[in-house]
């Protein structure tokens, strides 16, 4: 709000407080999660990977205002 950033450019700019992030298949995906949740991670679902015909895109859903 102070830097008067619409939040599409915040989105695209910025990774907003996500530190790290795991790709894994969907089926071992609950597994991954499992063991980064023993080791004390937390563990949150944020996206999926899903096949797209045409240029690569990224859709953004949600707010960043919680």
């Amino acid at each position: 709000d102070a830097g008067c950033i619409n939040e599409s450019e915040m989105l695209r700019t910025f990774n907003c407080g996500i530190g790290m992030v795991v790709v894994a298949a969907p089926e071992e995906a609950q597994a991954v999660a499992d063991a980064l949740g023993e080791a004390g991670e937390l563990v949150a679902e944020i996206g999926r990977i899903v096949a797209h015909e045409g240029e690569a895109m990224t859709r953004y859903t949600g707010s960043l205002r919680g």
